[in-house]
């Protein structure tokens, strides 16, 4: 008995070091796009790209930046919405991108909760409301 519970340990010991390599799949096999929703040159630019250069050393794959501004970041939204769902075209987006939109734009071309899986939190952007100092206030 107390041989069989160890063979049976050791053959289900075997198969779960086995099974994770059999069903592992090699990503990122192919170069990988991230768009931004924004012009070449601004902060979430600046931003995307620093983050897919970082993305291309650890992951051994060309991460492209691929800027699509515009129409309130709806633009490049929608082109990752529309991308074929295999982790290869990733968003840049902002929480006007996520949250504000659906609000905004009554016929949206992307639904928010559907269409994207979160990835990573990348950058925390605090705004503040700033006038010329010389204002009389």
């Amino acid at each position: 008995m107390r041989r069989s519970l160890s063979r049976l340990a050791l053959a289900t010991a075997a198969f779960l070091l086995v099974v994770p390599t059999v069903f592992a799949q090699t990503y990122p096999s192919r170069q990988i796009t991230v768009v931004v929703p924004f012009a070449p040159g601004g902060p979430a630019d600046f931003l995307g790209r620093l983050i897919g250069q970082k993305m291309s050393e650890d992951l051994g794959q060309q991460v492209v930046i691929d800027n699509r501004p515009g129409a309130n970041t709806i633009i490049g939204a929608q082109a990752v919405a529309k991308a074929s769902p295999d982790g290869y075209t990733l968003l840049m987006a902002i929480d006007g991108t996520l949250v504000m939109n659906p609000f905004l734009y009554s016929k949206l071309a992307y639904d928010p909760l559907k269409d994207f899986a979160p990835v990573s939190l990348v950058a925390l952007v605090p705004s503040a409301l700033v006038g010329n100092v010389n204002i009389p206030v």
